[in-house]
């Protein structure tokens, strides 16, 4: 049985990650949680929308100088488990592709760029927490989810992954329009519908 698990690991299941394991370095005398994460992409954390295999022609849509907003990770330590920390994107790519910003030009980076960031981010995160025996990755598709006594049993695609049980669940809708859109009403009507599931449409706080 698991504390949680975190169905889609991209940017959505990572930010929730680095946000559970912050706030629990700052709780005193906390059970660490056991933490499934299901990711049927072959690199972690950037998903679908930022892989790193799509062609350089693909170009992200905000300038370098509006992802500065894109902090860095602090170093996050606990009782039993220890993150390094991980830099801003714009210290990453002065780095890594030796750029540095102009204040009177704009430059557009390659989506796969933001991919490898972001899978270099999780995979900094995901490794040292699986080795401390804290969180599992499993490499599969979650197909189906029950919701029975507040436990939610999942099964995957992949027949040889057994069906998980988890206390909480978390389920990242990948890479949408701000604007609210059918699949976000029926996800809300879902959620009302539930007692035991709650949705939020803005899992980012402003500037991450």
């Amino acid at each position: 049985m698991y504390s949680l698990a975190i169905i889609g690991f991209g940017p959505r299941g990572l930010y929730a990650l680095e946000s559970l394991f912050v706030t629990l370095s700052r709780k005193r005398d906390t059970i660490i949680p056991k933490v499934a994460i299901t990711e049927s992409q072959s690199e972690i954390g950037c998903g679908s929308a930022w892989s790193i295999h799509q062609p350089d022609a693909n170009t992200i849509n905000i300038s370098d100088r509006d992802l500065v907003e894109l902090p860095e990770r602090k170093s996050i330590s606990g009782e039993g488990y220890n993150i390094a920390s991980f830099p801003s994107f714009i210290d990453w790519v002065r780095v890594n592709y030796q750029h540095q910003l102009d204040d009177q030009k704009d430059f557009y980076f390659n989506r796969n760029v933001m991919g490898q960031y972001l899978n270099q981010r999780a995979i900094t995160i995901v490794d040292p927490l699986i080795q401390q025996g804290i969180v599992t990755l499993i490499n599969a598709r979650a197909t189906n989810l029950i919701i029975q006594n507040q436990i939610t049993e999942i099964n995957f695609e992949d027949l040889k992954h057994p069906t998980i049980q988890s206390q909480h669940t978390l389920l990242t809708t990948g890479h949408l329009p701000e604007e609210k859109s059918k699949q976000d009403e029926e996800f809300s009507q879902h959620a009302n519908q539930s007692r035991d599931v709650f949705y939020s449409q803005s899992l980012f706080k402003k500037g991450l």
